[in-house]
């Protein structure tokens, strides 16, 4: 199923194109970041019981939340790697169309073993993506199935911009919270 929704993942050319891996972060990345994202993805490859299937990834810009989500996404097996602006562009052109077309999408975002949405907060908000949303997010965790996401958004803003309920999924339990620091500036990993 993942495949269906991959052809449509919205990958860092630049990333894929030099290889990105953890070895190839600058000097002036944030060490424990690399370290514990590293210990997350081994977590998920092992198929550890559903205490922190969620991953957040905060910090500024050009601190290297991409490159990590993406180190991420070549490690796990069935990742999808979306940013939220092609995330909800696909929702909105599947609920154009015909219901089924929607329920099908949910439910192959539901399904896909690791799903990563990149610069999660650039985009405006509106009522039809905090829906969208929140529902692919309870779907993911009732499904018991790995999500990392990656924002400049702070924690206040993150409740500013998202509500309550959103930001429930994010600092809950079964959510882990790194702030990733430094700056890779426009260095291509």
């Amino acid at each position: 199923m993942a495949e269906a929704v991959d052809q449509f993942s919205d990958i860092p050319i630049h990333l894929k194109k030099i290889g990105a891996n953890w070895r190839t972060f600058p000097t002036s990345m944030d060490k424990q970041a690399i370290r514990d994202m590293q210990r997350y993805v081994a977590y998920v490859n092992a198929g550890m019981p559903s205490v922190s299937r969620g991953m957040l990834l905060m910090g500024m810009n050009q601190t290297g939340k991409t490159g990590l989500a993406y180190c991420a996404y070549t490690q796990i097996p069935g990742s999808v790697f979306l940013t939220a602006s092609k995330l909800f562009q696909h929702l909105r052109m599947a609920n154009i169309g015909e219901a089924w077309e929607y329920a099908a999408l949910l439910e192959k975002l539901e399904s896909i073993p690791h799903l990563i949405i990149d610069d999660l907060g650039a985009e405006k908000v509106s009522d039809f993506r905090l829906e969208g949303l929140t529902i692919i997010l309870n779907k993911r965790m009732n499904a018991d199935v790995a999500t990392t996401v990656t924002t400049n958004l702070t924690d206040s803003d993150l409740r500013e911009h998202f509500g309550d309920r959103i930001y429930s999924r994010f600092m809950g339990s079964r959510c882990e919270k790194i702030i990733v620091s430094g700056d890779i500036g426009n260095i291509i990993l």
